[in-house]
């Protein structure tokens, strides 16, 4: 599972805390700081959720 989130990295530990205890893992985060993340989703040729 891949996460791309506008957060920044300073967010990172509780985001990722929380998630393990629901049962989530990831193989891939990006914090991005407020930055667009249309670029990064282009790449990936990803289907997302909001």
């Amino acid at each position: 599972m891949t996460i791309v989130t506008a957060p920044n990295a300073q967010s990172h530990k509780r985001m990722i805390k929380t998630l393990r205890k629901w049962g989530v893992y990831m193989d891939e985060v990006y914090f991005l700081g407020g930055f667009a993340n249309d670029n990064i989703l282009k790449a990936m040729r990803t289907n997302f959720l909001r």
